[in-house]
């Protein structure tokens, strides 16, 4: 197979939890995910991934060994109240933090979270993942249907002069 050119990545939906409203994928892992990530690799793909941290902490040794190269959606669908779900996720955050091929997508933190939460996650993010590992992303129209800059209005505020999130 020739290297594919037109397509930067692929974004896999695998969010489930019983813990959270938003669980968008109700199946198991797909058997075939290991040569899923293979391909993505040897052609140089991003592999968006959109997981819950109990689903993603079985799969993030995979993930690294391969190679492909990961933008992990919504920092990773934190769910604070839920401690196991928090734990799981502070280990992925040191984990994208080693890792040269792993980035965190800023979007999303809504779905399961309120303004504390989020500023709470904001300060765990800025201060665990180097700036350069962190990308934006507004999840408009899903979140804040009204208005399309309110998420990064809000992001802007939060974030001090030392991290720059747009040109």
């Amino acid at each position: 197979m020739g290297e594919i050119t037109s397509i930067v990545g692929v974004r896999q939906i695998m969010a489930t939890s019983n813990k959270s409203q938003y669980s968008p994928y109700n199946k198991d892992i797909p058997l075939d995910f290991i040569n899923k990530l293979e391909v993505l690799a040897q052609n140089n793909l991003v592999f968006d991934c959109q997981m819950y941290p109990d689903q993603l902490i079985k799969y993030i040794d995979i993930i690294l060994r391969s190679n492909v190269t990961m933008a992990l959606e919504h920092f990773g669908l934190p769910i604070f109240g839920n401690n196991k779900n928090i734990s799981d996720w502070h280990i992925i955050l040191r984990e994208i933090e080693q890792s040269q091929n792993t980035f965190m997508k800023l979007s999303g933190l809504d779905l399961n979270n309120d303004k504390n939460q989020i500023a709470q996650c904001l300060d765990i993010v800025l201060s665990t993942i180097d700036s350069n590992k962190l990308c934006y992303g507004s999840n408009f129209p899903i979140s804040n249907k009204h208005s399309s800059l309110l998420w990064q209005e809000s992001l802007i505020k939060h974030i001090n002069n030392d991290h720059q999130i747009l040109d």
